[in-house]
């Protein structure tokens, strides 16, 4: 008997979900992604377009020749291939633009996956349901019709998908980014023979949780000598992208404009950095998230005018494919797919003689340890943000990287870091000249309680400082940096920067958010001790961002 010859007709549903498939992972599912948050990716759009085009040209292709090669061996093999796809796109569809509330945060922090049964559950009850309906259809219609089904669906699918796209792409404000503007490590080693002044801030080094840790041990004492650390400071945001500013330049963000706009104005008209170009220091901010991209920050000497673009494609579609996969796959493989907007730094090319800035504690651990200091007649300042105790907790207090660490550890492993740079300047004769101020931009929370991160570290000693470790009890606020910040470039104590007293009754602003929701910004007042939540209260204003 004759074999019946196939036509290219037969392969016209496998091609249209396989279209359909392919853009929605790898064209719209990146694009939304990029667009609902473009702030936190340093890239921008023109930079992404060649990593969708080749997604989907991959996805496509790969898709395309399995359902041909499953279609020329057999019929019933291209027929089942052909369900089980449009069950998993369908599926999948669902899963990414409706399952996805209560994900957790890519903030760094390691979810307890246990408590996420429920969004296990769901995902399967969609997949159980959307197979039952397939399969029901099938046994109901001949093979032909359901096949002719499948490519109605798919293309209209496809075609929803890329108007939703174009609609996003048209509606949604492209964020304003230098492209040209790199912030590097240049210079963060260079420290003079006149005068430094340095800010080592830790992210999320609650205070609370350091006095604990200093507890047993005491050779911190040693390690802060000279140092006041203000045991009562409260700081101004639950999360580092308005505290960064806040610290800098003393200027709220009350969600009033668009942030970029606000940074670009607090840079500028920033006291702090008025008064140390008036007095001629070079200036370094080693900061990967600015979020301006004003001519202005090139008075930085390490923000250099630079072409930049993505130094590995490879590893930059990898973690494309597992971001997109954090949204659209199964709940259940979800925890396999954990990448954070700040990883893609990780991908951007560096500038001819220095390399971009890293906030990653082990980079530089490494160079403190490796490289030497040089000396300049210039004065310095040195802002240095660094990944400190931030969740995920991979460190002990030796600074090893480990797995399954604790809060504590970190704290420990900061303080471990903190020592080695301290003494890097004080072998290298620049110790004594430094103002240095060790601290964090917010606290971190306890016992399950959100905002309870209000209370981060401070230390500081002023140039030319000589006693013992002590601590304050003074009631501090992110709203007096700028004064003390003035107070120690003319030559005050750490001791002597502060006007209230201990004992003092203040009220210290503090404006909690939640983290993927700044939007929404609940402010209230610390009238007790920093740490103390039963004196941290609300004051019923809230602060919303409307377009």
């Amino acid at each position: 008997m004759e074999k019946k010859k196939k036509s290219f007709k037969g392969l016209i549903p496998a091609l249209l979900v396989s279209l359909a498939a392919s853009f929605m992972l790898g064209v719209f599912a990146p694009m939304e992604i990029y667009y609902s948050n473009q702030d936190q990716f340093w890239f921008e759009v023109k930079q992404l377009i060649p990593v969708v085009v080749i997604l989907f040209v991959v996805l496509f292709v790969i898709s395309t020749l399995i359902f041909t090669l499953m279609y020329l061996i057999n019929d019933k093999l291209y027929t089942v291939g052909l369900v089980l796809y449009f069950i998993a796109y369908i599926s999948t569809y669902i899963q990414g633009n409706f399952l996805v509330k209560n994900l957790p945060g890519l903030d760094g922090t390691q979810p307890d996956w246990s408590k996420y049964i429920s969004e296990d559950i769901k995902t399967a009850v969609v997949w159980i349901v959307i197979a039952a309906i397939v399969i029901a259809a099938i046994c109901i219609f001949k093979s032909s019709k359901f096949k002719s089904a499948i490519s109605v669906v798919s293309l209209c699918m496809f075609l929803m998908t890329a108007v939703t796209m174009v609609t996003l792409i048209l509606t949604t404000k492209v964020a304003d980014k230098n492209y040209d503007m790199v912030i590097t490590d240049k210079d963060q080693f260079e420290m003079s023979t006149d005068t430094n002044f340095i800010i080592l801030l830790l992210d999320a080094t609650d205070a609370g949780t350091y006095k604990t840790v200093a507890e047993k041990h005491p050779e911190y004492a040693q390690v802060f000598e000279d140092f006041t650390f203000y045991d009562n400071t409260v700081c101004g945001y639950t999360f580092t992208k308005q505290s960064i500013p806040l610290v800098l330049t003393g200027k709220w963000y009350e969600n009033e404009q668009p942030f970029e706009s606000y940074t670009a104005d607090a840079y500028k008209t920033s006291p702090l950095f008025t008064q140390l170009q008036s007095k001629g220091y070079k200036m370094g901010m080693y900061e990967t998230e600015t979020y301006n991209t004003d001519d202005d920050m090139y008075k930085f000497s390490n923000i250099l005018e630079d072409k930049t673009g993505i130094s590995s494609y490879f590893a930059f579609i990898e973690r494309e494919i597992q971001i997109v996969g954090y949204k659209y796959a199964p709940f259940i493989l979800k925890r396999f797919c954990m990448v954070g907007t700040q990883d893609f730094e990780y991908f951007r090319s560096n500038p001819e003689g220095c390399e971009t800035y890293s906030l990653d504690n082990e980079v530089f651990y490494d160079k403190v340890q490796n490289t030497e200091i040089t000396k300049t007649d210039d004065k310095t300042f040195k802002f240095i943000h660094l990944w400190g105790a931030h969740v995920p907790f991979v460190y002990d207090k030796d600074m090893n990287e480990i797995e399954n660490g604790t809060y504590e550890q970190n704290v420990e492993a900061c303080m471990t870091m903190t020592d080695a740079y301290l003494k890097k300047l004080k072998e290298s004769g620049v110790y004594d000249n430094s103002v240095i101020i060790v601290m964090a931009d917010h606290g971190f929370y306890h016992d399950d309680e959100p905002s309870n991160r209000q209370h981060p570290i401070l230390f500081i000693k002023g140039k030319n400082e000589k006693h013992d470790y002590a601590v304050s009890e003074v009631p501090v606020s992110f709203d007096d940096l700028q004064e003390a910040y003035s107070r120690l470039i003319d030559g005050a104590k750490g001791t002597e920067v502060f006007d209230a007293k201990e004992g003092d009754s203040r009220e210290r602003r503090y404006l909690y958010y939640e983290y993927v929701h700044d939007d929404i910004m609940e402010e209230f007042y610390q009238t007790g001790y920093a740490g103390d939540m039963d004196t941290l209260v609300p004051t019923g204003k809230v602060f919303k961002y409307e377009e």
